[in-house]
């Protein structure tokens, strides 16, 4: 049996004895809590400085030691096979298959998995693990291309043959044939397999093949790997990503590759990070969120507006053009432009504490709306149980305001039914428009 923990943002893991069954703590045996408290000391002690920390390790008054999950979902998996499985923290999704629906919805408008058919009932059932299921999308795609034909190219070489071929490399034949009259030194092209996109898929299934803990997968990626036996692997990952070709001869490879960028280079989500069997696959809430919500915008059938996503067109001074200022969407229509912001935040229901709105996100949308002359700011928080009957919530910086005055609107987006809740926000957008506002 799989051995799986699944937990939600914030939940804090403990390995006290008076927690086990308790619904404020998660518990985990001595010796794996140990080996958990390890690898996110290792992590975070490797990665750099400016990245958040995907766990916290502290001390809470009567519990002890606890280590506690940050704003990253996926999963955790350790050398001893224990998996930690993370799903988003939302309060209309309390059952945990909620949740993995939600999740999994997020991951299918992310631009590097886009194509995977991912089973939704083995994912939302939570019948296995979102690891689990990353290989097995992988390795069907290496089995098409296998089945297809992997195909060859021109590779560039450079040796010391017996018989002449290709371009005399002149320095490398003095310095290395003064003595062997016979030989020659020379660049040439070779009809083989070992193309830089074999070596990256084949890297590639390497590092899955340590990855995994399943048997099935192990022994599907050892016959995979029979048909790259003629091929090396990358030494240079960059390199060869750097000398992939697109064109139309290359259509085929063009998906797996994309999924082997973030498998291999550990770059955008932070996608199978660590070594050996101890490595995790994560993604920050705040970057799914707004991919979400941008994604699904743009493909509604109500929207009119043209969207741009991390829109990069103005800085904060003119002289000199400095601080560049990226709103997170912006919606153009008509000469009119109104910004949208996500934050992946649960909102307090006390109006008297701001609803626990940051100052520093007020005075961000305040210069969003002064340099892009954009009078209406929406900030779009995940939707929770008090908003549903709440009064809109609305700043008003009034019209004596310098040049124009400023609205910022707070807006509740209901993750488990995204469309109805984006169908609201554009009708609200109209309807301001129809106002004249």
């Amino acid at each position: 049996m799989e051995k799986l923990l699944e937990i939600r943002e914030y939940d804090k893991i403990t390995c006290s004895e008076r927690y086990r069954n308790s619904a404020a703590y998660k518990f985990l045996e001595p010796e794996v809590y140990q080996e958990l408290y390890d690898y996110v000391e290792k992590v975070t002690r490797n990665q750099k400085k400016e990245k958040s920390p995907f766990m916290l390790i502290h001390w809470e008054a009567g519990v002890g030691e606890v280590i506690e999950a940050r704003n990253f979902v996926g999963l955790v998996q350790l050398e001893s096979g224990m998996k930690i499985q993370i799903v988003p923290k939302m309060e209309l999704a309390l059952e945990e298959n909620k949740s993995r629906k939600v999740l999994l919805n997020m991951l299918k408008e992310m631009k590097d998995f886009s194509g995977w058919n991912l089973p939704e009932a083995r994912v939302i059932s939570g019948s296995t693990n979102l690891y689990d299921i990353f290989i097995d999308m992988y390795i069907r795609e290496a089995k098409t291309l296998v089945k297809r034909g992997i195909r060859s190219d021109y590779v560039e070489k450079e040796g010391n043959l017996t018989s002449y071929k290709g371009k005399l490399l002149v320095a490398r034949q003095i310095r290395e044939n003064m003595v062997h009259q016979e030989r020659f030194y020379v660049r040439y092209q070779e009809y083989s397999q070992n193309r830089a996109e074999n070596r990256i898929i084949k890297t590639t299934l390497m590092k899955l093949k340590k990855a995994t803990s399943n048997g099935k997968q192990t022994q599907e990626i050892k016959k995979l790997l029979s048909a790259f036996e003629e091929i090396s692997v990358s030494s240079d990952i960059k390199n060869d990503f750097a000398k992939v070709r697109t064109d139309r001869n290359s259509k085929e490879y063009e998906q797996i590759l994309k999924w082997s960028r973030v498998f291999l280079e550990n770059e955008s989500f932070g996608c199978f990070a660590g070594e050996e069997k101890a490595r995790s696959l994560l993604f920050p809430m705040e970057e799914l969120y707004e991919n979400y919500v941008a994604c699904r915008l743009k493909k509604h059938p109500e929207n009119t507006w043209k969207v741009s996503v991390q829109d990069g067109g103005h800085t904060l001074f003119d002289t000199p053009k400095m601080f560049k200022i990226r709103p997170d969407i912006v919606l153009r229509k008509d000469g009119r432009c109104v910004i949208l912001d996500t934050k992946w935040k649960l909102l307090e229901g006390s109006r008297w504490n701001n609803y626990g709105i940051k100052s520093a996100d007020m005075y961000q949308m305040y210069a969003y709306s002064k340099r892009y002359k954009a009078q209406d700011i929406w900030l779009l928080y995940p939707q929770t149980e008090w908003m549903r009957n709440q009064e809109p919530v609305l700043y008003d910086s009034g019209e004596n305001d310098a040049g124009f005055p400023t609205r910022i609107h707070i807006f509740g987006v209901d993750v488990t039914d995204i469309n109805a809740s984006l169908a609201r926000l554009l009708e609200k957008l109209e309807v301001d428009a129809g106002n004249g506002i």
